[in-house]
């Protein structure tokens, strides 16, 4: 694995644990942290994503990057829709709408890039060569 997906992936690993554990905290304890929401399960998925970037950074492993940044993407995804739909539903009963940022959402474009550094065709062209020989 290059240095600078370890470097990426342990940044990544940092900025997730501590939204995820502000996020948890302020969910249990009823703490009002400015930008993070209360949300317990959101915490909490944010730690576990947190902790597959580091078992990458440990095990030096392209998969734990991949996989971590997907899941990243797919919660950041989710709560974009989350807004989306909070918004048509204040379009169409007239209510005034405020709009709440997410880490999940300000974490999407970096998840994005996390996934896009995995060289996914060499690897695919690797070991197709492995189980199949040489494709002529």
């Amino acid at each position: 694995m290059r240095v600078y997906e370890v470097v990426y992936m342990l940044l990544l690993s940092i900025v997730t644990l501590i939204f995820g554990i502000a996020e948890t905290l302020s969910g249990i304890f009823k703490i009002n942290i400015n930008y993070i929401p209360p949300d317990v399960f959101g915490g909490f998925a944010l730690i576990v994503i947190s902790l597959i970037f580091l078992r990458g950074c440990i095990l030096d492993d392209e998969a734990y990057l991949f996989v971590g940044s997907m899941l990243l993407a797919i919660f950041g995804l989710l709560y974009v829709l989350v807004i989306l739909a909070n918004a048509m539903d204040s379009l169409i009963s007239r209510n005034g709408y405020s709009f709440a940022i997410r880490p999940e959402i300000l974490l999407l474009p970096f998840s994005v890039l996390g996934v896009l550094s995995i060289r996914l065709g060499d690897n695919l062209k690797d070991k197709t060569e492995k189980l199949w020989g040489r494709i002529k």
